[in-house]
């Protein structure tokens, strides 16, 4: 099914774009989310899934936020692509190949994560190891995310602030035509340890 149609069904039931990811879209009615991948095409499987479901669970709020999580991810292979299913985030998607599934999972826990922080909603605790059943056919494997991180991959939109340093040095770096905000963000990035912000 092409994508478009997906989202103009979507959007005919009141859902809207609340914010984008790496490779999703987390759509919103008000109350709940559905992470939509952004391939042209999305396999029958999954849109029949997305059709049907259209929702997550409304969770509790919390005062903060874990930095990672462990998710168990099921890889179906179907019709020459893998099917993605994320129960624990109520998220399905899909990938091209083993790698591809993998890292579309990762992109969409990631992405409907963030939201759920930025709305005030408590991530879910993935299921413990011994408490998962297999289906037959499918691959379990498990995905780390780390929401801190991936929030910095994605959110780019600059916020402005106001530092104070002494007033020769202010002088001495127009002279010579520093970027303040350039030397900031890679002072940051070397403090914090951040290893791309790519």
């Amino acid at each position: 099914m092409r994508r478009k149609k997906s989202i103009k069904r979507f959007e005919r039931n009141g859902w809207y774009l609340l914010r984008h990811g790496g490779r999703h879209d987390v759509y919103a009615d008000g109350k709940n989310l559905e992470v939509i991948p952004r391939h042209s095409e999305i396999g029958e499987m999954l849109a029949g899934s997305l059709i049907r479901s259209g929702s997550c669970k409304t969770l509790r709020y919390r005062k903060e936020y874990r930095m990672k999580k462990v998710y168990p991810v099921f890889l179906s292979p179907v019709e020459g692509h893998y099917l993605v299913h994320i129960p624990d985030m109520d998220i399905m998607t899909e990938g091209v190949d083993l790698v591809d599934a993998i890292e579309m999972a990762r992109d969409a826990i990631g992405v409907k994560g963030i939201t759920m922080e930025d709305l005030g909603q408590e991530l879910p605790a993935g299921s413990v190891p011994g408490a998962i059943t297999v289906p037959e056919g499918q691959i379990l494997t498990y995905v780390v995310v780390d929401f801190a991180s991936y929030r910095m991959l994605v959110d780019s939109k600059a916020v402005r602030k106001n530092v104070s340093i002494p007033s020769g040095l202010n002088v001495k770096a127009e002279e010579a035509g520093v970027n303040f905000s350039k030397v900031l963000q890679e002072a940051l990035v070397r403090v914090l340890d951040i290893k791309s912000m790519k």
